[in-house]
């Protein structure tokens, strides 16, 4: 039995993903790509048994003014009964970091939190991050063996009674795009959102560079809602393999009687049930021990509503590799600080 850490090819990484039914696609290379037209790096590395991976991660090498560093999205992917050969990943991972002088590797694991899966990668020298990159708190709505009546039954009343408020409408549409340039209109409306919030949006580069990055596998989707002719709430989506991921949403409170956001995620539900999509992922919610005073509450309660099933992950950890990783520190507390969260 031979073991060792390498280095893969984009399309290894994939059918290794495609074995461990990951579907999340933030793991894909294309991720990586958009990262790199974001001026970023990326490669994909695996511990091999055999020749075949038995852990393996997309890698994103972050240049950031603070230090550089790693960072796996949902990463390392492995199943759990290879979770002991971590410490030879990592390791292996370690020495790469060293040579191209970065300051310290960031995971953001797909596993549920609980003490076991945290003394898992406390043992590896992993400890817990000032910030978050990803969702860490999301909801999920399991769309196997379900039908459009199912759905609707499973939902809260009040989301299934705005839901058909609003087919009733004559004034409200829902349109679906693939075209780059309608990113343009969400960014706009996310501007209006943020303002509401109190939260810094997305660019609109940041946005129009996802969507480009994985037009070639058709996995981009743009839903407008238009009351009239004005639009009034829009949202992005993306999907590989069973599951379909809600990333980016936005509404104008203008209109906020009008259940515009509602009606978006059926249709997209909808196109999901269409597409046999077995996981419908709506991404960030405020942590279930801290619910009414997170600023994600509001937003909870939506996306609860539809019928999800809350799944808390393990916070982003970081592995420190050189002595600069205390400025990274110290920035990013104090940024947490500020944000409150």
């Amino acid at each position: 039995m031979k073991i060792k850490s390498q280095i893969i090819t984009d399309k290894k990484h994939i059918q290794f993903l495609n074995s461990q039914n990951f579907d999340i696609y933030v793991q894909h290379p294309n991720f990586g790509k958009f990262n790199h037209n974001l001026g970023d790096e990326y490669f994909c590395f695996a511990l091999l048994k055999n020749s075949k991976p038995i852990i393996s991660s997309l890698c994103i090498l972050i240049k950031a003014k603070r230090g550089h560093f790693f960072y796996l999205p949902y990463g390392p992917v492995y199943n759990d009964d290879f979770k002991d050969h971590l410490g030879q990943f990592f390791k292996g991972l370690k020495q790469i970091a060293k040579e191209k002088n970065i300051s310290f590797i960031r995971i953001s694991p797909y596993k549920e939190i609980s003490k076991q899966n945290l003394q898992t990668f406390k043992k590896n020298n992993f400890f817990k991050a000032p910030m978050h990159m990803i969702a860490q708190n999301t909801a999920l709505l399991d769309l196997k063996n379900k039908d459009e009546k199912a759905i609707l039954k499973a939902m809260n009343k009040n989301h299934r009674n705005l839901i058909r408020k609003g087919l009733k409408n004559s004034d409200l549409s829902v349109k679906v795009s693939t075209d780059v340039k309608d990113i343009k209109k969400v960014s706009n409306l996310l501007q209006i959102t943020a303002k509401r919030h109190n939260f810094t949006p997305f660019s609109q580069k940041y946005l129009e560079t996802e969507f480009q990055s994985f037009q070639d596998l058709k996995a981009g989707r743009i839903y407008l809602c238009y009351y009239q002719e004005e639009l009034i709430a829009a949202s992005i989506t993306y999907q590989f393999g069973k599951t379909k991921v809600y990333k980016h949403g936005a509404s104008n409170m203008k209109y906020k009687n009008i259940p515009a956001s509602y009606l978006i995620q059926w249709h997209s539900i909808l196109d999901a049930l269409k597409d046999k999509l077995e996981v419908y992922n709506f991404w960030g919610v405020a942590p279930s021990q801290n619910h009414k005073d997170h600023p994600f509450y509001g937003i909870t309660h939506f996306k609860l509503g539809f019928g999800a099933k809350q799944i808390d992950l393990i916070p982003a950890l970081d592995m420190r590799i050189n002595f600069r990783y205390i400025f990274n520190w110290l920035i990013e507390t104090i940024r947490r600080l500020k944000r409150g969260f």
